[in-house]
């Protein structure tokens, strides 16, 4: 086995990135659904949003949730750049 392989399995990184409170992010084309389960408007995505909180998850790719202002929902850390 690669040790590459190991992390994954073990539950390392997922890949993202950490934002932290104050950062600006963008919500991705692709998002569908906010960490909540409602579905994410159209209008939302594409535009750049700032994170008001950070909580941890275990849902989906992602291991955190952001509180995004201006739309007040939690979105997932996969679907924001």
């Amino acid at each position: 086995f690669l040790a590459q392989d190991l992390q994954k399995v073990s539950g390392g990184s997922t890949g993202y990135a950490a934002k932290k409170v104050g950062d600006t992010v963008t919500v991705q084309s692709f998002a569908s659904r906010y960490q909540t389960g409602e579905p994410i408007a159209s209008f939302v995505k594409g535009k750049k949003y700032k994170i008001k909180q950070v909580k941890s998850v275990k849902q989906s790719k992602s291991k955190r949730a952001y509180l995004l202002d201006g739309i007040q929902s939690w979105v997932l850390e996969q679907d924001v750049k």
